[in-house]
């Protein structure tokens, strides 16, 4: 019995797997259909170039906006035919045909080139006459005696006279020529580079130029290079024919940087070392070599106990300066003070000393009588020089000065970056009989002007801190002594306090 069933089991088992197959390629070819058919088809891109650029693109035999250049056209897949036209240029090829890719960028190239356009010869054909043909011969008559009749032309020799003159009207009279034009005998050839300014060699002559630069040559072949210190010209030269009156020539060389250029920087302090710091990056003491990339850096200077750091020195790295020298002199610090702190007690620092006085219209007379006075502050617990219009039972009253007298030791150059401290207080009291509460300062320095009619702005309340004025004194100090006369101002009518005078 089971080998009665075996084979029909086995040949149902076989066509099971067969139908299977049947409908898998079924399946297969109904999924490539739907791809083909429903899938989107992704466009492609066409680069159209031309020497000279700027050409009209026409595709399938249509024009279009689009211009050659580098700039890529959409186009759908599939074979498209392009043509490019400017103006009476003629391109090469006249025209092509690409096979656009989904997704994938084809690129076609044009050259664009001057064409000889001549206009026809006229050609003359030469008239032929119509044959002619004899009349026939008259029966011969009796000759009859000669008689004088003039000779007159027959049918035939008026009509072919006629025809004549008809065909002399109708050829056109020849036109004389213009002149032909000059032709050209120079050409454009022009010359860029990777780095702009570079030296230009047409056949190992300098140039006057520099790139980028349009050269007009005579007609003939030539060796065109550039050079620039510490780069190296890529191609090294090139050869390029210039015909007269023919298409501009295009030449372009990359500057490719050298490794023998030394990019450094040499940094050094003087007359002490002091600390060297780039882009806040320490980089020595006293002397440094700094190797850099090209661009901007910014070089300062620690301090040094007795000297003025110098400013912050800013650098633009570049291929024409590429190795700079920074060179900074520390100048030694000066400071002078002097400090009210009691009637008879004053606290100094340096070369400085003082002498009160009394200022008249003809001028100061110093005296430590009758000058201003170490007084306190009122509300204060400070102590300073009284600036008032002096005492109102002298007469004349004058105003109160104190001139501090300071000298610049020889290392330090009149012109260093000094400058003046006054610690100035305004106190609430007015003079007697007063309207107004006016304030009013002058200073003096070496007999020449440096504050007129100046108002502190510091009162009483503030007097407890450690407020100042603060003035550069450019131009102001001399090598050697120094004097710096602080008065009260002939229109002020309160009391101020100069409680430090300090030069740093």
């Amino acid at each position: 019995m089971i080998l009665l069933f075996w084979p029909i089991c086995l040949y149902y088992h076989c066509m099971r797997i067969f139908l299977a197959l049947i409908a898998a390629a079924v399946l297969a070819l109904a999924g490539y259909l739907a791809y083909v058919t429903f899938w989107p088809t992704k466009p492609g891109a066409l680069v159209v170039l031309s020497d000279p650029p700027g050409a009209q693109v026409w595709l399938d035999l249509e024009a279009t906006d689009y211009l050659t250049g580098p700039e890529p056209i959409p186009l759908s897949p599939g074979k498209h035919s392009i043509m490019v036209k400017m103006d009476t240029l003629e391109a090469d090829p006249v025209a092509c045909t690409v096979d656009i890719r989904s997704g994938a960028t084809e690129t076609v190239n044009f050259r664009l080139h001057a064409v000889d356009i001549r206009p026809p010869t006229r050609k003359h054909s030469p008239r032929t006459e119509t044959a002619r043909t004899e009349p026939e011969p008259l029966p011969l008559v009796e000759a009859a005696a000669p008689r004088d009749f003039p000779d007159i032309p027959t049918a035939d020799e008026l009509r072919r006279r006629a025809e004549t003159e008809e065909s002399a009207a109708e050829l056109p009279v020849a036109e004389t020529p213009p002149p032909p034009e000059p032709k050209p005998t120079t050409g454009l050839v022009e010359v860029s580079s990777s780095r702009l300014e570079a030296r230009i060699f047409v056949n190992e002559s300098l140039q006057d130029e520099l790139t980028p630069t349009t050269l007009e040559l005579p007609g003939g072949e030539y060796t065109i290079r550039v050079e620039m210190t510490g780069y190296e010209a890529r191609p090294t030269e090139s050869r390029v024919t210039i015909l007269p009156g023919g298409l501009r020539k295009f030449l372009f060389f990359d500057l490719a940087e050298m490794d023998t250029v030394k990019k450094e920087i040499l940094i050094e302090t003087a007359p002490v070392a002091g600390a060297i710091f780039v882009d806040s990056v320490l980089v020595g003491t006293g002397r440094a070599v700094v190797p850099h990339e090209y661009g901007l850096m910014t070089v300062t200077f620690g301090s040094v106990e007795g000297y003025i750091t110098p400013a912050p020195v800013p650098l633009a790295l570049t291929a024409q300066n590429p190795a700079p020298e920074v060179r900074v002199v520390y100048a030694r610090a000066f400071h002078a003070m002097a400090q009210a702190n009691g009637p008879n007690v004053i606290a100094t620092d340096g070369d400085v000393s003082w002498i009160p006085g009394v200022y008249f219209e003809d001028g100061p007379l110093p005296s430590a009588a009758l000058g201003a006075k170490i007084r306190e502050i009122p509300g204060a617990q400070k102590f300073g020089w009284e600036l008032a219009m002096g005492d109102p039972n002298r007469n004349p009253t004058g105003g109160d000065y104190i001139e501090f007298r300071v000298t610049l030791p020889d290392d330090v150059p009149p012109d260093a970056p000094l400058t003046l401290r006054l610690y100035l207080y305004r106190a609430p009291r007015r003079y007697p009989f007063a309207l107004s509460a006016q304030s009013e300062i002058v200073v003096i320095i070496n007999d020449r002007p440096f504050l007129s009619s100046y108002r502190p702005t510091h009162t009483v309340e503030v007097a407890d801190l450690e407020r100042f004025e603060e003035w550069p004194l450019t131009g102001m100090l001399t090598a050697g002594a120094n004097r710096v006369m602080i008065r009260a101002g002939e229109s002020n009518t309160v009391y101020n306090y100069l409680w430090k005078f300090e030069i740093r």
